[in-house]
């Protein structure tokens, strides 16, 4: 069965794509602050925010992007294409952090993290 998204005018798959990423950062803001099973990428990106970049989840999600970033740059020059790699994940790479420190502000502020 599908939903038909893909026959949807190309902005409004861009708007559900950037809808899902930033309800993807609201479940990761809640989730690392719960802390009870981290997935091994989230747990980097704690360790990361708290122990070296002073609660920057921003900067900490780039430095835990870089490495599939060097890949799919390695990839792309070797092989002279870039596949699946749209506007969504650019989005994400850039604002996945700052999505999830505005998270951790506005959505369940009492929440805190246990670290």
């Amino acid at each position: 069965m599908t939903l038909g998204i893909s026959n949807l005018p190309l902005t409004v798959v861009i708007a559900l794509d950037i809808l899902g990423i930033v309800m993807i950062a609201i479940a990761i803001s809640i989730y690392q602050r719960l802390n009870l099973i981290l997935h091994p990428i989230d747990e980097m990106t704690n360790i990361l925010r708290f122990q070296y970049f002073n609660s920057n989840a921003n900067l900490a999600q780039w430095v835990n992007f870089s490495v599939p970033a060097i890949v799919i740059l390695i990839l792309g020059l070797i092989y002279q294409q870039v596949v699946a790699v749209n506007i969504g994940t650019a989005f994400a790479l850039l604002f996945q952090g700052t999505l999830i420190n505005s998270a951790d502000r506005f959505i369940f502020p009492r929440l805190k993290h246990r670290l």
